[in-house]
């Protein structure tokens, strides 16, 4: 999932599996797309104004929505940049973009991935590094995306708790509709959770 070498043997076992051959899109392309379902009205929306399903599907967006499945999944570098987004320091919403440190720490964990070391590390670090995010955010892909995964977030001041929850639970409802798993139980608090049942994943705060 993190290592380039692990990522390529995934990729090959869902080739395997799926009979395709997973394609890299660009973040254009994935905006495209976005827009390519909305404008041509196959998402399913609800009074609110949320999507609740998707409809009138050709095989082209049933075979896109495949090969971004598979990439979610193998390839957390992929996931991360082009489906992740966060709050920057002027509170505004984006894509995430990893900085120097967080491709540094990146590639530590991909290198103990690849060793088969356990991934564990113990960051004493400066502050506004966006070390705290990338974690977080790999976190919540391990939860969404993966299956038997339990997970906790916490911090010694409460309020960090609730900031770090609303990171994870932004990462989720940014995710396309088509994309995110159902989750069974969600609480939203600085001891809330967030629970797919049907994985046996989840995480508390």
């Amino acid at each position: 999932m993190y290592s380039p070498t692990r990522v390529q043997l995934s990729l090959e076992a869902a080739e395997a599996e799926f009979n395709v051959r997973p394609e890299y899109h660009s973040v254009g392309d994935i905006d495209l797309f976005e827009s390519h379902l909305k404008s041509s009205n196959m998402y399913v929306i609800d009074q609110n104004g949320r999507h609740t399903g998707t409809q009138n599907l050709t095989q082209f967006e049933h075979d896109w929505m495949l090969n971004e499945q598979i990439l979610v999944r193998c390839d957390a570098r992929y996931a991360l940049t082009r489906y992740a987004f966060i709050k920057d320091e002027q509170n505004n919403i984006r894509r995430f973009e990893p900085r120097i440190p967080q491709k540094l720490i990146y590639d530590v964990i991909a290198d103990l991935e690849l060793r088969d070391a356990a991934i564990e590390l113990m960051l004493l670090k400066a502050r506004q590094l966006g070390v705290s995010t990338l974690i977080e955010l790999l976190i919540g892909l391990r939860i969404i995306f993966g299956y038997g995964v339990n997970a906790v977030i916490g911090s010694a001041d409460q309020t960090k708790t609730a900031l770090m929850a609303n990171m994870l639970f932004m990462l989720y409802d940014y995710l396309p509709f088509w994309l995110r798993p159902q989750w069974t139980r969600r609480v939203e608090s600085d001891r809330g959770m967030l629970v797919f049942g049907h994985s046996s994943s989840g995480v508390s705060f």
